[in-house]
């Protein structure tokens, strides 16, 4: 922190600069001081898309999550081609307990990357906690995921279907729809 703050001193309008400084901060749990610096930064450089981000993970871990998500939809308008941005707004609307929008998000973060692990996980686990769906993965997924079995030790309640051929995404649905079916009680 240290050095960042003597930067600071000798260029005071370094956004960069005090952006990592409220990253740091961050992560040491000085959060209002980390929201300080990571809004100054935005203010001298308000094409920041990054800071604008990080400005609104600072604002989600302080449970303001109207302001994560006003600064993340900042970032986004910004450079709507980065996954991150979107992709850090749904996160916040499920700690919001917003289950829907977060939907509604995770599937507009797929749009621009569809191989995000982390979205793909996440629309997943709040479509599975809303009673919808359970989640399918590729045949090589995410390392969270395992290469193999039916559950994974990060969400044991989630059944995970999976590919047995890479791209294979029929045999996967087909498998969803017979599990379901099962569990309903329809058949075929």
């Amino acid at each position: 922190m240290d050095r960042y703050r003597a930067a600071l001193d000798a260029d005071p309008g370094r956004a960069l600069t005090r952006s990592n400084l409220g990253n740091v901060l961050k992560r040491a749990g000085c959060l209002d001081e980390a929201v300080a610096e990571l809004a100054r930064a935005v203010e001298i450089e308000p094409g920041f898309a990054e800071g604008w981000s990080n400005l609104g993970l600072a604002e989600k871990e302080r449970r303001n999550f109207d302001a994560a998500l006003a600064a993340f939809a900042r970032a986004e308008a910004l450079d709507p081609t980065v996954a991150a941005f979107p992709y850090n707004a749904a996160n916040t609307l499920a700690a919001a307990g917003r289950r829907d929008e977060a939907i509604q998000v995770f599937h507009h973060v797929l749009t621009i990357a569809p191989d995000h692990p982390g979205a793909i996980a996440n629309l997943g686990a709040a479509l599975r906690q809303s009673g919808q769906l359970d989640m399918a993965l590729p045949q090589v997924p995410d390392w969270r995921w395992g290469l193999e079995g039916e559950r994974t030790v990060w969400y044991p309640t989630l059944h995970v279907f999976r590919q047995r051929q890479r791209g294979d995404w029929d045999q996967v649905f087909g498998d969803i729809r017979e599990a379901l079916g099962a569990r309903i009680g329809v058949h075929g």
